[in-house]
């Protein structure tokens, strides 16, 4: 592909820092002494000890125009940094990135924005920035103001702006002027759902207009439906380059194993009150192979362990299956058996749930759990295990790619006949 073609091209990118952690200064008067007796460049004495960190080192790809691209790994695996490097916010230590065409950037709330402008004047200055003309620039401003909701307080300095008024502005503002290259970091999550669904739409629209996109999110849904294509980080270096599921597959898998048993004590959880009473210990299969496999439609049991604290009231039990990128595919509850339980004492359980024919297209799906009282939530064990369904049957001749959704409905197909064969159904009165 010539150089004409790529929109962006990094070239064993990397970047270098120096962390140094300051000696506390022994009191207030000693310093003031210090700073009384020495009129130095260097000011109080501070000595400091470094050590380095290199937050991206010898990436490189290349992103053709009009394609987007995805970029996902966990947090400080170094997507936000790769972003100002590719923004000309920081300069990198080694390597290079070439980008060809006008780059707007929304890497974090009020980038581009001065807070004593108002909005309708920021807006002509970041176009001025991206080299729009005024007339362009007029052109716009209707459907800018309209997508960011914002035209009430449109002449308002942006300082007095809440959070989500300045990223609905600001990605309005990268949106709708048109760059070239457009790079969207982890900001848009500080918006209301409604609005992050608009942006996702706008952000496809841009794709489908042939600019480019690049595109950092921890919402793996939003990455497969607009990404193609994604790179994965793993501490600052590039482990993958490819299709978006075998990125999130490999993203996922590196922190949860498929297996037949899960230790849940170090699961994933939200922060709970300290007076939650319930914890799940650890979780098992049955029905299943050592290496967590399950034929489709075969019976199957989820068993639970969990530890009780302290006497709660009206326990329900939750089971969630979930794909991947957490789209959540299938979800049980105790009290689709029997109302919730009173008077659970202190101690360990055990719960099982049966599954009489797991109907699940064949992949891989992460386990939940999740505790309740009447009291509220006791505990949650999120990307508890991976479980993966495998195909039931041999096929001679499968479907291109495998059948697509999530659930494999219990439909049972007839043989072709011709028409004049077919016999005639008979409606019943």
């Amino acid at each position: 592909m010539s150089d004409a073609e790529l929109a962006v091209e990094v070239d064993k990118l990397g970047k270098h820092y120096l962390l140094g952690q300051r000696k506390p200064v022994e009191g207030i008067g000693k310093a003031i002494g210090r700073l009384a007796r020495r009129v130095s460049a260097n000011g109080p004495e501070a000595q400091a000890s470094h050590s380095s960190l290199w937050a991206l080192r010898d990436v490189t790809f290349s992103l053709p125009r009009g394609e987007t691209l995805g970029i996902i790994g966990h947090n400080g695996a170094g997507k936000s940094t790769l972003l100002k490097l590719l923004s000309r916010v920081t300069a990198p230590t080694e390597g290079r990135a070439i980008l060809r065409g006008r780059a707007a950037a929304l890497l974090e709330v009020g980038t581009g924005f001065h807070p004593e402008l108002t909005g309708r004047e920021n807006v002509f200055l970041n176009g001025a920035v991206l080299g729009m003309p005024q007339s362009g620039i007029r052109a716009r401003f209707d459907d800018i103001v309209d997508f960011s909701e914002v035209g009430r307080f449109i002449d308002t300095p942006i300082k007095r702006y809440s959070t989500g008024m300045q990223v609905r502005l600001a990605f309005a503002v990268a949106a709708f002027l048109e760059p070239d290259i457009l790079i969207v970091d982890e900001v848009l999550a500080v918006g209301d759902v409604a609005f992050q669904r608009r942006c996702l739409g706008k952000l496809g629209a841009t794709s489908l207009e042939g600019r480019t996109v690049l595109f950092v999110s921890h919402n793996l849904p939003a990455i497969r439906t607009l990404c193609a294509r994604s790179i994965l980080l793993d501490h600052g270096r590039l482990v993958f380059d490819g299709p978006t599921h075998e990125a999130i597959d490999k993203y996922v898998s590196a922190r949860m194993a498929v297996s037949d048993s899960w230790d849940l004590r170090d699961a994933d959880r939200p922060a709970l009150d300290m007076r939650a009473r319930v914890r799940f210990t650890d979780a098992s299969l049955i029905g299943a192979t050592e290496s967590g496999s399950v034929p489709v439609g075969q019976p199957l049991t989820v068993r639970i362990h969990f530890d009780v604290l302290a006497p709660i009231e009206g326990a329900v039990i939750v089971l969630n299956i979930s794909t991947l990128d957490d789209v959540l595919v299938a979800q049980s509850v105790t009290t689709n058996t029997y109302p919730p339980i009173r008077g659970v004492e202190p101690g360990p359980h055990v719960i099982e749930a049966r599954i009489e024919a797991a109907q699940l297209q064949p992949g891989r799906y992460s386990l939940g759990f999740g505790a309740r009282s009447s009291m509220g939530l006791e505990d949650q064990a999120s990307r508890a295990g991976m479980i993966e369904f495998v195909e039931s049957v041999q096929l001679e001749s499968p479907w291109f790619g495998g059948a697509g959704g999530y659930l494999r409905l219990p439909v049972e197909w007839s043989e072709i006949q011709r028409t004049a064969d077919f016999p005639t159904t008979t409606t019943v009165e």
